[in-house]
């Protein structure tokens, strides 16, 4: 019997969920991100451009990334891990100007998405899930 191609492995089940907590962020970032434009159209109040930008780029990436899930690529999984490092950063950066957070409201809010797809992106499987090169990849193109 012969093993099973990449194109046929079955995803591991921390993979998976990985990849439900990318969605289900980017579901309710896009939420916030509607929210937040209607925030700004309400009051036309400039400062609300700065996380309203800074939204739309995380969420753009997030994205990108989530239709890269595919490929296996070992820079896709290492992009995750960065880009959602540097979302709990930007978060903690945006929320850290209002001063009537603590930092329980900080964590919590912040980093409880990026965390969780942080660590299962960390784990042996994903490690394993994640493995294709581009030389090991068959030549698909025209």
């Amino acid at each position: 019997m012969t093993p099973p191609s990449t194109a046929s492995a079955r995803m591991p089940g921390t993979v998976k969920a990985a990849q439900y907590v990318l969605t289900f962020q980017m579901a309710f970032g896009l939420v916030g991100f509607a929210a937040g434009i209607g925030g700004f159209f309400a009051t036309f109040h400039w400062m609300l451009l700065i996380p309203l930008g800074y939204a739309a780029v995380s969420l753009s990436t997030v994205g990108w990334l989530l239709s890269r899930w595919s490929t296996r690529r070992r820079a896709v999984r290492r992009l995750i891990v960065g880009v959602e490092t540097a979302y709990i950063a930007g978060g903690l950066a945006l929320r850290a100007m209002d001063p009537g957070l603590t930092w329980r409201d900080m964590i919590v809010v912040v980093a409880g998405f990026p965390l969780v797809a942080i660590v299962l992106m960390l784990l042996p499987p994903a490690g394993r899930w994640f493995h294709v090169t581009s030389q090991s990849r068959p030549f698909t193109g025209a």
